[in-house]
């Protein structure tokens, strides 16, 4: 470099205009399949828990949390412990008031009574039960911890208390849509720093397919963009 450039370059450095370049020396944490597949899985079902992310992606306990413990240092997902629970949601993809809710979706028992009452509205704790082939302790318990997180309503029918959804859940589909956008653009930057080049190579309901290049070689990675969106698909 010049004394004249190397001037120029100094004067900005000190003026703070120093041009800001991707980090190309450091390795990213999704180069790593196996971080890459954990961390899709995440945008996929955020708000699952350790043992059901081990089951499903059939990975051991040990090496799956040496994973997670990687993706959370480099910031890309954050762990929130709920009763006997650990649960892992991508960063910036999710509100401290969706975990609660995203969570219930996540754990078997209540999710087959939340799914039993938004396509059977009206139905009874009885129904419930048995349309759930759940025991009437298992019914309440997850019926009651809906309720707390007003994603069900009760409504008196003489001797009879009816189950239906309630509109939180629209209201949740609505504030996912409108963070789409803002996660996504932060995920573009935030490979984009780390020396990689990601492109979008397609958009779908709540989805994005990305193709991520490197020094390494081309890879891809399937991103969930809404929350609720995803979730619906299980219900």
């Amino acid at each position: 470099m010049s004394k004249r450039g190397l001037g120029k370059a100094l004067e900005d450095a000190l003026q703070g205009k120093e041009e800001k370049r991707p980090k190309k020396g450091i390795k990213s944490v999704l180069s790593s399949p196996v971080r890459r597949q954990i961390y899709q899985y995440l945008t996929l079902h955020p708000g699952a828990y350790l043992s059901l992310i081990s089951k499903d992606l059939l990975i051991s306990i040990h090496t799956l949390e040496w994973h997670l413990n990687k993706l959370r240092a480099a910031d890309y997902i954050e762990e929130e412990r709920i009763g006997g629970y650990r649960i892992y949601f991508p960063t910036h993809l999710v509100d401290k008031n969706e975990i609660m809710p995203l969570h219930l979706l996540h754990r078997e028992n209540h999710r087959l009574i939340f799914s039993c009452i938004l396509h059977h509205p009206g139905m009874s704790m009885k129904e419930c039960s048995e349309n759930c082939g759940l025991s009437v302790s298992s019914a309440v318990t997850a019926i009651k911890d809906l309720k707390t997180e007003n994603l069900i309503t009760a409504v008196e029918d003489g001797r009879f208390r009816r189950y239906f959804p309630s509109d939180r859940l629209q209201e949740l589909i609505t504030y996912g849509k409108e963070r789409q956008e803002s996660f996504l653009k932060w995920l573009m930057e935030r490979l984009h720093e780390e020396g990689l080049e990601p492109e979008i190579d397609r958009r779908e309901e709540g989805i994005a397919q990305i193709t991520i290049k490197s020094m390494s070689g081309t890879s891809g990675i399937t991103v969930g963009l809404n929350p609720w969106s995803t979730v619906l698909k299980i219900l």
